[in-house]
């Protein structure tokens, strides 16, 4: 499977047979482009839903941003995630 950046959205593309694209987290089909797609800010819960299913991955899922930790809670004071769950 391939997630990339495109215009504001994550474009997902050869997905796994087994792995149903339209139950995760934000994604939508877009007819213009054969392909499904979901908001970039969504990507940390895409990225959630996805490993642990095994999508292989290349592009954002196969290691761009492997290390990167995501809150699930903005802090009070700014309300960006904080990374201190």
């Amino acid at each position: 499977m391939d997630l990339r950046f495109d215009q504001g959205t994550i474009l997902l593309t050869d997905p796994p047979a087994d792995v149903d694209l339209a139950a995760a987290p934000g994604v939508r089909w877009d007819p213009r482009v054969h392909a499904h797609r979901a908001p970039a800010s969504s990507y940390p819960a895409l990225k959630r839903w996805l490993l642990p299913r095994g999508a292989p991955g290349k592009g954002l899922l196969g290691g761009l941003f492997g290390d990167v930790e995501v809150a699930d809670e903005p802090s009070a004071s700014t309300g960006c995630p904080t990374g201190d769950n």
